[in-house]
């Protein structure tokens, strides 16, 4: 070995192999997060209910299960809300107005996906899921909505279909989302979660969901006798097919 080989540092790739590390943890972590985000959609859709209500429930069971707990963490990804940064700083708002009415004694938002609150008072957070219970009750001024008894209505029109019937229970699962795109393996595992049979894999799944668009939800469901139609009164479809994403009922304010 001469004197130049001697002096030449010798390269082990670490940085590379650090890199490589860094680069795996982030795929990681953005795979886990898709995976919870999945299931929380997945678990709103077989609920039948909008994001807010459903999340209170969340609460309210936790709380319940740890009423003399010092301590509850709930976690962000089991409410009822999207995965996105206005959604998170809503949730938080929510946890800091279920505070003001007396629901907590203390609440905070831990440095990962998880809020903490001390000291549940039950009787009030019944109280205020039952007030919010009361708002939501009330038809809202929608192309496409459902009444207390289940039935659907388009443009204030009932539409006449069976209950707990493949079509009805698609548009009740899209309904339910909040004008989210809901993904077929969602839509099939929410529809599987209601009773209907479970298909084999994802390409017969989408196939049964098309036909049940297709040959059902627009064919059997009636209007004043007539078939339902896909399309909104803004010229979209009622429901619309979101590229890369899955499904989304197009359900604007009349």
């Amino acid at each position: 070995m001469n004197n130049d080989d001697k002096l030449r540092p010798l390269y082990d790739g670490t940085h590379e192999d650090d890199q490589r590390s860094f680069d795996q943890r982030i795929k990681e972590e953005r795979d886990e997060r898709e995976r919870r985000e999945r299931m929380r959609a997945q678990r709103l859709a077989a609920s039948g209910k909008t994001p807010l209500p459903y999340s209170l429930d969340v609460i309210i069971e936790k709380c319940v299960m740890n009423e003399n707990s010092e301590r509850i963490e709930i976690d962000f990804y089991a409410l009822g809300f999207p995965d996105h940064i206005q959604e998170v700083n809503s949730v938080e708002r929510l946890f800091h107005q279920l505070k003001g009415a007396g629901c907590f004694e203390a609440v905070k938002r831990s440095a990962n996906t998880y809020f903490v609150v001390s000291r549940p008072n039950i009787e009030k957070l019944n109280q205020y899921r039952a007030s919010i219970e009361r708002t939501i009750g009330k038809p809202p001024k929608k192309l496409i909505h459902k009444d207390s008894d289940g039935d659907f209505f388009y443009n204030g029109q009932r539409i006449e279909m069976e209950k707990h019937t493949l079509h009805y229970d698609l548009l009740d699962i899209l309904y339910s989302s909040a004008r989210e795109a809901v993904s077929y393996e969602a839509l099939d595992a929410a529809l599987v979660a209601r009773g209907h049979d479970e298909k084999t894999n994802s390409d017969a799944s989408k196939k049964r969901i098309r036909n049940i668009l297709t040959n059902q939800l627009f064919k059997l469901a009636k209007v004043n006798g007539e078939p339902l139609q896909n399309h909104a009164l803004d010229n979209k479809p009622l429901i619309e097919v979101v590229r890369g994403e899955g499904l989304r009922l197009n359900n604007p304010i009349i």
